[in-house]
């Protein structure tokens, strides 16, 4: 039969494994401590699961801290959590007697100091401590820390009386009052006043409204040349000429099929469209209003451009990691619209894949490889006959035997 003691352990253990507890601590930790900054929250954590919460990660943390020396601080919010037990009290205690070993700075903050100076282990904890703050405190708690940090009548009448983010600073022997003033951004980010926050909700809300009203409509970049009936071609020619000769901001000069009169022009501005436009034969100016996309949307159809790239073609990576490289076509994938290439100055060739829009011909050489061998299997002596033979029309060789 099972004892009483090992059913007693069930018991406790049975809502962690498949109780309402469980899928907290059944797994193990994918948390690194490599980042600047890390914080372990246990916010949404019920109040009898936090100082388990808290045990299991100060473990955490004082395991990774002994197996890396780094400098490093570790902040313990609510710490009383861990005061009301034992063992987590002794814990707490052990790691900070012993953390300055490890390179590890440890601050303790609690809300109520008289329950973390309870235990024989918060006091030690606060009386070792090389600095403390004490904030304003309530009447029950100041005999008790009158007794503990030696405080004076004046000093203790100030813990008492003192407003928000007052309070007393201890270096060693030294006391001296201190107030701590927070700028507007960090007492936003770290206030807990309900009013502070609910304000802060307000004035977020009003600020997203205002903004989305106040926000301009989407730039439009897409502006209509009217031309001459059937001289589209010839203006979209004059316009293209232009802009590539004075180097404006015009990205595309489009010329929908079935329509008359019109060129389209996409620019970064109007005025980049008119200069565009500007002298130009068989061309009436711009219209005022800009155009939408969405109206000549089903006048336009994308069209797949076949790219002439070939094997030992030497090409410059226009995107990507490798931009401006000078590379040699090695394989081509044309089911995938995608090319291999070897870059050339590279200590050892490395084959890399990219796009085949993502890279420039810069040079062609006279043949490929493959052009090559097709003209050495031409010219191989035992065969020059069998060639000859073939380039013979049958016709004429019919003719040839009439002679």
């Amino acid at each position: 039969m099972e004892s009483k003691e090992a059913q007693n352990l069930s018991s406790r253990l049975e809502k962690f494994i498949k109780g309402s507890f469980r899928g907290i601590f059944d797994q193990k930790s994918t948390v690194e401590l490599n980042n600047p900054f890390t914080v372990f929250g246990i916010k949404e954590l019920e109040g009898t699961l936090r100082p388990i919460a808290m045990y299991i990660i100060l473990d955490y943390i004082w395991t990774k801290v002994k197996q890396n020396l780094k400098k490093r601080l570790l902040i313990v919010d609510e710490a009383w959590y861990l005061m009301q037990y034992p063992d987590s009290a002794t814990f707490l205690f052990s790691l900070a007697k012993r953390a300055r070993k490890y390179y590890l700075g440890v601050t303790t903050i609690t809300q109520d100091v008289e329950d973390f100076l309870a235990t024989d282990q918060g006091k030690a904890i606060v009386t070792n401590s090389s600095i403390q703050i004490l904030m304003k405190q309530s009447t029950a708690a100041i005999e008790k820390l009158s007794k503990v940090f030696h405080l004076s009548q004046g000093e203790s009448r100030f813990l008492l009386s003192c407003g928000v983010g007052e309070g007393l600073f201890f270096a060693g022997q030294n006391h001296v009052a201190i107030r701590i003033l927070a700028s507007p951004e960090e007492h936003a980010n770290i206030t807990t006043n309900p009013q502070d926050i609910l304000a802060q909700q307000i004035k977020d809300n009003e600020e997203k409204s205002s903004e989305s009203k106040e926000k301009p409509a989407e730039k439009e970049t897409l502006f209509a040349l009217r031309t001459t009936a059937n001289r589209e071609d010839q203006v979209m020619d004059f316009v293209v000429s232009n802009v590539e000769k004075k180097k404006m901001d015009v990205w595309a000069v489009i010329r929908p099929h079935g329509m008359r009169g019109y060129v389209f022009i996409e620019a970064a501005t109007r005025a980049d469209a008119e200069q565009a436009a500007f002298n130009i034969p068989y061309a009436r100016g711009i219209l005022p209003k800009p155009v939408n996309y969405s109206e000549i949307d089903h006048m336009l159809e994308q069209v797949k451009i076949e790219k002439n790239i070939r094997k030992n073609d030497i090409v410059e990576i226009i995107a990507g990691p490798f931009k401006r490289e000078q590379a040699k076509i090695a394989r081509i994938d044309k089911q995938k619209e995608e090319v291999v290439v070897e870059l050339l100055e590279a200590a050892i060739p490395i084959p890399i894949t990219v796009k085949m829009d993502n890279v420039k011909v810069i040079r062609r050489d006279s043949e490929s490889t493959e052009e090559e061998e097709e003209r050495k299997e031409f010219t191989l002596p035992n065969q020059k006959k069998k060639v000859k033979e073939a380039e013979i029309p049958p016709e004429m060789d019919d003719e040839d035997e009439e002679q």
